[in-house]
C-alpha cells in the first residue's frame, strides 16, 4: 500500500472524508462519511472527535491523516485513542502538522449527527455504543 502525503495547508476550512478501517468501531463504523473543519478548535472530553494530520514519516503506511479520539493535550503533547484495538497514544506536538475538528458524522445507515455540542455528542455515541462494550474507559 503507497504511503500518500497530504499537506494540511492544502486542505479547505470544511471538508469530508469516508473513513476506512476499523479503529473507532464500534462508534465511528467504516464507512462513515466524517464532516471536519480546520477552523473550530478541538476539544477535549466526550466526543473530541479530532482528524490529525502528521508530519511525513511518522506512519510507514495507510498515509499521514487519522481520526481519532482526543484524550488530551499540551504545550509539548497530544494524546489520542482509537477504540479496535483501545490503544491511547501520546506523540510529541512536532510530529502533528495541523488538527481538525470532527463536527459531523453520517454513519452507513444513513444518520447524520451533528457533534457541534456536547449533547449532540452524547446522544451520538448513546446510539452508536447501545448494548456494546469497550474494553476500558472511553
Amino acid at each position: 500500500m503507497k504511503n500518500t502525503f497530504f499537506d494540511p495547508a492544502d486542505s479547505p476550512t470544511l471538508y469530508a472524508i469516508q473513513g476506512r478501517g476499523g479503529c473507532l468501531e464500534p462508534l465511528v463504523p467504516e464507512g462513515s462519511i466524517t464532516y471536519i473543519s480546520g477552523a473550530m478548535k478541538p476539544e477535549i472530553g466526550v466526543g473530541g472527535n479530532v482528524v490529525l494530520y502528521f508530519a511525513e514519516g511518522i506512519f510507514t503506511e495507510g498515509g499521514n491523516i487519522r481520526h481519532k479520539l482526543l484524550v488530551d493535550m499540551s504545550a509539548e503533547t497530544v494524546t489520542i485513542r482509537q477504540l479496535n484495538p483501545l490503544t491511547t497514544v501520546t506523540f510529541r506536538r512536532e510530529a502533528i502538522l495541523a488538527m481538525h475538528t470532527v463536527f459531523a458524522i453520517q454513519t452507513p445507515d444513513g444518520c447524520i449527527w451533528d457533534l457541534r455540542t456536547m449533547s449532540g455528542r452524547l446522544a451520538f455515541r448513546q446510539r452508536q455504543l447501545a448494548g456494546r462494550s469497550i474494553a476500558g474507559e472511553l
